[in-house]
């Protein structure tokens, strides 16, 4: 598991979620993740990258050639990820995620409005209108429903995250439990 430095400063973000020391950050992390999606008999399959905060950014080459390993060793038909809308992580890992799609047959590609900034005023729309612009032909999916309790009980395993959301200023929780966003790449 990577671990970030403990002589690393901690961000005021993980200090808002209770971390002591930056090298709490990941193994917390991780056990949440482990906890939520348990929850969602999901499996998680961690790669070997840290958040952008930790130090420098992951190249989407990189991140690319990663997953790609991933998708090589995975049965899936289905593949969802970020359409990108503000966190640097979450672009790098939605433009390493288009450079597969253009790529791959026979699997069905769904990008995700990123929970959290999907209802920052534009971020979407921008977004979309960016992606169209780049060529890619994008269907809209209908949208889900409310949230499950399943779901519920999945986001509250993220207890760090939370107590950091819950400060004034921040994106409601609430939007997190709001109708689920999809595209699938036509």
């Amino acid at each position: 598991m990577l671990v970030v430095s403990p002589d690393r400063a901690l961000t005021d973000w993980d200090r808002a979620c209770g971390f002591r020391c930056a090298a709490e950050v990941m193994p917390a992390r991780r056990r949440e993740d482990a906890a939520a999606l348990a929850v969602l008999d999901a499996r998680p399959v961690w790669l070997d990258f840290l958040d952008a905060q930790y130090g420098q950014a992951s190249h989407p080459d990189d991140l690319n050639a990663a997953l790609d390993a991933v998708l090589r060793t995975e049965s899936v038909r289905t593949i969802a990820f970020p359409l990108g809308l503000f966190h640097d992580d979450h672009r790098t890992t939605s433009a390493a995620m288009l450079a597969l799609a253009a790529s791959a047959d026979g699997l069905t590609w769904l990008l995700y409005a990123d929970a959290l900034y999907r209802f920052i005023p534009g971020l979407r729309a921008n977004r979309l209108a960016e992606l169209q612009a780049d060529g890619y032909r994008l269907v809209p999916w209908p949208e889900h429903g409310v949230a499950s309790q399943r779901k519920r009980t999945a986001v509250a395993c993220y207890s760090s995250q939370l107590r950091a959301l819950a400060r004034p200023g921040h994106v409601p929780v609430d939007t997190l439990f709001a109708p689920e966003q999809y595209w699938q790449i036509a």
